[in-house]
Parts: C-alpha cells; sequence; structure tokens
C-alpha cells in the first residue's frame, strides 16, 4: 500500500478509525459502517486503501457509563 502525505512533507497519513460496539451486530452492518467512515475519508482527499477501521465489539459487562456497568441496567 502506497502512503499518503496529505501535503506534508514526508508524513505518512494513514488513519485509523476504532470503532467500539456492543455486540450483535451482523457482518452487513459492520460493512456499511466501514465503508460509511471510509467515504467520510475520502470526502477529505484520503484514498481508500489508506483507511483502516477496526470495529471492537464490547461486551456490556466491559462497558461502564457514570460508574454503573451497562450489564447491570
Amino acid at each position: 500500500m502506497k502512503g499518503f502525505d496529505g501535503g506534508k512533507e514526508g508524513k505518512i497519513l494513514m488513519p485509523v478509525v476504532t470503532v467500539n460496539l456492543w455486540p450483535g451486530r451482523d457482518d452487513d452492518a459492520k460493512q456499511r459502517i466501514a465503508e460509511g467512515i471510509t467515504q467520510v475519508l475520502e470526502r477529505e482527499n484520503i484514498p481508500r486503501d489508506a483507511v483502516d477501521v477496526i470495529i471492537y465489539e464490547v461486551p456490556k459487562n466491559n462497558w461502564a457509563k457514570a460508574g454503573k456497568l451497562f450489564s447491570s441496567a
């Protein structure tokens, strides 16, 4: 894969977008999410082959907000 310097001499721009989701979405949904994120970055003149999207499925018992696990809600 060839790097993209984004107009900054010698700097390679390879965006890595991390998405944290609760489990349950199928592969088609994850594909739509990855494609949508990639399209947004393409509009900013970042080549699609420079975009990485990493999707993590985090169980509700490993995710808390305001001090409470979502699995307890």
